[in-house]
């Protein structure tokens, strides 16, 4: 009987696939939490502006 060799690469690409679903995930969370932030403000989402790695301002208008 013949051995198959395994190719290496299908593990890589599923983690990259499974990095970025997880990446989209968080940035939907953050999208979500913005609009419900606002909302509860009894305001529109207008714009924000990243000031640093672990700040983020949000500006809401009505």
């Amino acid at each position: 009987m013949q051995e198959r060799r395994r190719n290496g690469a299908g593990p890589v690409v599923v983690i990259f696939v499974v990095a970025i679903a997880v990446l989209l995930v968080l940035a939907a969370a953050v999208s979500a939490a913005v609009v419900i932030y606002c909302a509860n403000k009894g305001m529109n989402f207008e714009w924000y502006v990243k000031t640093s790695w672990f700040e983020v301002k949000v500006a809401c208008s009505k």
